[in-house]
């Protein structure tokens, strides 16, 4: 029995907060993360409300990978739209192979190569000049592909001709692809950026991000390789944005400059993870599920001043809760377990 004057036992979600900050925690939430989001795309199959359960985990993804450099490592990029569109292109053009999954891989690849290359060259570029030359590159990449019709087809983009494509023993047909084999292939990819950041979050390579994004110059008086971890941060981040636009494509059978190299998904991106949590692991899926739940309902009730209204409320989160849902949810949780304990040694 409890002494007199002991606290009370920690609620159910405070129990569920500190659990998922552990290692164990992360992995049982991925797991559980994905037996319940399979539900929905079966219970949904037909009703047009798999279409936003697919955009909804097509931002996590794409927010998820941002975060990996924005968030872990510091790195605010506001270019990433360059990778996803490298990623859609280059999926696209691949994608007349027939072996459209290898395609999504070459053309992440592709994307991780140009960060790899952009980033050396963007080396002494820190904040907002950094943030610049990124959006510079995403603008770059856009102009390109409107102009070198030859490659791109120009302003008209690029349509799969889903009817060639038949692979996996027939068993997958993207000229008949269900809203079910979309939403699970969008559920995969979240997954699996997710898991990676929390891998990379609980280990030595995480705690060099987080080193060189509090202070390059401590970090690299403690022998970081500063040059080499913002580079990798920045390829990292790129190769799954590059999936996401992969994707993308595999998901609209259709790319095309100004939709794929547009700068407002690189802001997206940014606003799902500040309102989710920059640098958690769970933010960006909060934030996601959270903003685009909002995006729709707005669109339906406030079709003309949907925008207005979206940004009002954005800017007034980061007022009342600068760092993110998680992050605030997470500092309740910590305070909370410091309380008690200090209670407790307190009565003993």
């Amino acid at each position: 029995m409890p002494r007199e004057g002991a606290p009370a036992a920690a609620s159910g979600w405070e129990r569920a907060m500190r659990a998922a900050l552990t290692v164990r925690g992360s992995k049982l939430g991925l797991v559980l993360f994905a037996i319940v989001a399979v539900v929905p795309a079966y219970a949904l199959s037909a009703s047009p409300l798999l279409s936003v359960l697919i955009l909804t985990l097509m931002s996590a993804q794409a927010a998820s990978a941002w975060n990996l450099a924005g968030g872990l490592a510091g790195q605010m990029s506001f270019g990433h739209a360059a990778f996803f569109g490298i990623g859609a292109y280059a999926s696209a053009m691949l994608f007349t192979a027939s072996v459209p999954f290898a395609a999504m891989a070459l053309g992440a690849l592709v994307a991780a190569v140009c960060a790899a290359m952009i980033g050396y060259l963007c080396l002494r570029l820190r904040g907002f000049h950094f943030a610049l030359a990124t959006f510079a590159l995403a603008e770059v990449m856009r102009i390109i592909a409107r102009n070198w019709t030859g490659f791109t087809n120009g302003v008209l983009g690029i349509f799969l001709d889903a009817d060639r494509f038949r692979i996996l023993g027939g068993h997958f047909d993207l000229g008949k692809t269900s809203g079910i084999q979309s939403y699970l292939l969008a559920l995969v990819l979240a997954v699996a950026t997710v898991a990676v950041t929390a891998f990379v979050s609980r280990h030595k390579v995480g705690y060099f991000f987080q080193a060189v994004r509090e202070d390059e110059n401590a970090a690299k008086a403690m022998g970081i390789d500063v040059t080499f971890y913002k580079v990798f941060a920045l390829v990292l981040s790129a190769f799954f944005t590059a999936l996401a636009g992969s994707s993308y494509a595999l998901y609209a059978l259709y790319v095309s400059p100004d939709e794929v190299f547009d700068v407002s998904f690189s802001v997206k991106v940014i606003f799902i993870t500040l309102i989710g949590g920059v640098g958690t692991v769970w933010g960006p899926v909060v934030g996601a599920v959270v903003m685009t739940a909002l995006d729709q309902w707005l669109l339906v009730y406030f079709p003309y001043s949907h925008e207005f209204i979206y940004g009002l409320l954005i800017v007034v989160v980061m007022l009342f809760m600068p760092i993110g849902i998680v992050g605030k949810f997470r500092d309740v949780a910590m305070a909370r377990s410091h309380k008690d304990l200090a209670s407790a040694s307190a009565h003993s």
